[in-house]
């Protein structure tokens, strides 16, 4: 016999999942806004607690909020020149691309069951480099969204500890929810230094190989090294294809790939472990199966945000008992602490 409680699990799963659909316009500017506020902060509280010279928190995030912005614009203005210089060259690409594929339809490969033909007549680089411009005014829009939320979460972050304090006078409470706090915090201010690094070493090794779109995917492996698996992933086969496709150089484009592997490796398996001090103790099948629902729900907004949820759902989950439970779900080994 079906219980009260299943009847509505039943009824506000699928209410939930039509909500995050239909919601999207809405959620994910808010939840990029958290993003963006929780990196913030982070960084601030680390800057306000140097050694070197003492300043206020407020004086901290205010500088830290000052460089983000100016950050946010040269990025856009650096990324808007490249692709710019880049839909110059389109015609260039588009022969080249030609060649290569002329090369694979006249080798083995020709025989797989792919229609290559089909593939290079709907492959057009001029209209692609400019769709990616075009859609730089819809993402400008997006952002504008985003910073109006975030600047209303930093005048409500004042009152958010009272309103906690009302709801919950516990003093344990109080100490759970400062852990979950520090240890959100923590991760997102290791794992943004972490893509940092990711992004300025693709960015110096495809500037060296005198890559054209050597901004373009140093900015897009910052990005994707908050998708575990794919993330990196793209992060090297797409520099291989386009510098394989630029050079026509089998050889330098091999190389390229090999220290974009290395790269990957150093900082996904000896500098984020070594920083962090574990993984990210989540189920590699739960990862991927919430990379899909998101994916499918918000497209690739939801790929990036997918993952720091799941931390941060682990982190709330595994600081209390009743849903102790779900943490040991979500982890790796079922070891939660």
């Amino acid at each position: 016999m079906i219980t009260n409680k299943q009847l509505n699990l039943y009824f506000l799963t699928p209410l939930f999942v039509l909500t995050l659909y239909l919601g999207k316009f809405l959620i994910v500017p808010l939840l990029f806004s958290l993003f963006i506020f929780i990196i913030l902060k982070s960084s601030s509280k680390k800057l306000s607690s140097n050694n070197f010279f003492k300043i206020s928190y407020r004086l901290s995030f205010l500088l830290v909020s000052i460089f983000f912005l100016l950050l946010i614009y040269f990025i856009g203005i650096l990324l808007e020149t490249n692709l710019n210089k880049v839909l110059n060259n389109s015609e260039l690409y588009q022969n080249n691309f030609l060649i290569v594929f002329e090369k694979i339809k006249n080798s083995k490969i020709a025989s797989l069951p792919v229609s290559i033909d089909n593939f290079i007549s709907s492959l057009n680089f001029t209209s692609i480099f400019s769709k990616i411009l075009n859609s730089l005014t819809g993402i400008a829009g997006n952002i504008s969204l985003i910073f109006l939320y975030l600047i209303f979460i930093v005048l409500e972050e004042s009152f958010f500890k009272s309103k906690i304090l009302k709801f919950s006078s516990n003093k344990s409470s109080m100490l759970i929810i400062d852990k979950i706090n520090n240890e959100i915090f923590n991760y997102f201010q290791l794992k943004t230094i972490t893509s940092l690094l990711t992004g300025l070493l693709t960015f110096i090794t495809l500037y060296f190989f005198d890559n054209d779109l050597s901004v373009f995917f140093g900015l897009l492996s910052f990005l994707l090294n908050f998708i575990p698996f794919l993330g990196s992933l793209f992060s090297i086969i797409l520099p291989f294809i386009f510098s394989l496709i630029q050079f026509l150089d089998l050889i330098q484009a091999t190389f390229l790939l090999i220290i974009l592997i290395i790269i990957q490796i150093f900082v996904g398996n000896f500098m984020e472990p070594k920083l962090m001090g574990k993984s990210l103790n989540l189920s590699p099948i739960v990862m991927l199966i919430t990379l899909s629902l998101m994916a499918k729900l918000w497209g690739i907004s939801g790929m990036f945000l997918s993952i720091p949820i799941l931390v941060v759902l682990l982190i709330i989950f595994s600081n209390f008992q009743s849903t102790r439970k779900i943490a040991i779900f979500l982890s790796e080994k079922g070891e939660v602490h």
